[in-house]
């Protein structure tokens, strides 16, 4: 390795092979020429162009790196808990770097105001025994953003977000549709390299939770991360790091604004070799041609049969 200077020894990010397969040149050929068609019939400012995505925030994190003496054999951090409850947290992020207050899911039957009143300025709080999203709650989130942004058909608003099944209903559609929201979803299994949030922003949240969990943990000795902090120790975390600087560059990066459907390199595409299809659109010529001669085959037939049927029914 010293011999080459452009080489160094990386941990690499684990990456699922349905990820690897779903990441390829035809699928994300047709997200971008979906997303380029909705830009230039109504022809969004970026300011109207917004991300929304959920996050997993568990009241035990990883500890954060910290200093010890050389040749220790153990270094241990306390943590809460052995395993903690997960806690989810919604938000959402314009092209223009803005954002609005973000939705906390909390695993209880009921959300009370003390366990979000002191989050993030005007976050909301949501409850499912699970403390993931639902297709309820999403609506609700949908309601919240449709009152902080205030789209109308007249000054519409274009909202990406994945197609996990609970962001999609016959009510989200039709509010949506009634005030002027017009959502495209990201292909499956692809949102790592496309999905704004994904792209910059959640990785440096992530690791601000974990320094402001462990400072509470040294502030308050003896005590445990329960629910009802999480939304205090996301507070600092979520100003600092969904900043404007890390919004515009996950729009950049992903391809989505500026609008830049060839953002994506031939090494990007290459886990998904193995797997790549023919374009959809190139096919679609050859299959009508193929079922037009499909058709004509049939109709021959059928007429072979009556011609055979009126022949027989003459000898008789």
């Amino acid at each position: 390795m010293k011999r080459n200077a452009t080489l160094s020894i990386r941990k690499p990010e684990n990456t699922s092979q349905a990820r690897a397969a779903g990441f390829n040149t035809t699928v994300i050929g047709a997200f971008f020429r979906n997303l380029q068609g909705l830009y230039s019939k109504f022809h969004f400012p970026p300011g109207r162009i917004w991300n929304c995505d959920e996050t997993g925030v568990p009241t035990v994190v990883q500890a954060p790196k910290v200093i010890a003496k050389k040749g220790a054999k153990q270094v241990a951090q306390t943590v809460s808990a052995e395993r903690g409850e997960n806690t989810t947290m919604l938000c959402f992020v314009s092209a223009t770097g803005q954002t609005i207050p973000p939705v906390f899911v909390f695993p209880r039957v009921k959300a009370p105001e003390r366990m979000y009143r002191d989050g993030p300025p005007g976050c909301i709080g949501l409850a499912h025994r699970s403390g993931w999203m639902t297709s309820e709650n999403f609506l609700c989130s949908l309601q919240h953003f449709q009152k902080e942004v205030k789209p109308s058909k007249e000054n519409p608003v274009s909202l990406l977000f994945d197609n996990h099944e609970t962001h999609i209903s016959i009510e989200l559609v039709s509010l949506c549709k009634d005030n002027g929201i017009h959502l495209l979803t990201f292909p499956l299994h692809c949102s790592h390299h496309i999905q704004p949030l994904n792209v910059s922003v959640y990785a440096p949240f992530k690791h601000a939770i974990r320094e402001s969990f462990d400072t509470w943990l040294q502030m308050n000795p003896g005590q445990r991360i329960s629910i009802h902090e999480i939304a205090k120790l996301c507070k600092q975390p979520y100003l600092e790091k969904l900043n404007t600087h890390n919004i515009t560059a996950g729009f950049e990066k992903a391809g989505i604004w500026p609008l830049n459907p060839n953002v994506f390199t031939e090494a990007d595409f290459l886990p998904a070799e193995v797997t790549n299809g023919p374009d959809p659109e190139e096919q679609n010529p050859q299959i009508l041609l193929r079922m037009i001669l499909t058709l004509v085959q049939f109709i021959l037939l059928l007429l072979s049969w009556w011609i055979n049927q009126r022949q027989h029914q003459t000898c008789l």
